[in-house]
């Protein structure tokens, strides 16, 4: 039988708890967008794709430190439909090398 969330949870101490919920905030604040990207396992070259721009484009986008919230939406919304509707980017290259 699989062990339940809120089980493993009451064994901590609240001192514990607090440590724990401290670095998942901490490390939340500095996961980057390249970051995210590669943990939804798409590329540049797929979140391109999605976005309508080319590969440089998603690469500035990403080492920007300010931008404005309406493409950081963008950004986001393209992760979400880039990872229901993965493109093989390397299918597309050996199609076209055909």
């Amino acid at each position: 039988m699989a062990t339940k969330w809120r089980d493993i949870r009451r064994t901590h101490s609240p001192e514990v708890e607090e440590r724990i919920r401290r670095s998942v905030e901490e490390a939340v604040i500095v996961m980057r967008l390249y970051q995210l990207r590669e943990a939804r396992n798409l590329t540049q070259v797929n979140l391109a794709n999605v976005l309508e721009v080319n590969q440089g484009a998603v690469s500035r986008l990403e080492k920007r430190t300010d931008m404005y919230v309406s493409t950081l939406r963008s950004y986001i919304e393209a992760m979400a439909e880039g990872s229901r509707s993965k493109p093989s980017s390397r299918r597309r290259s050996r199609d076209r090398a055909v």
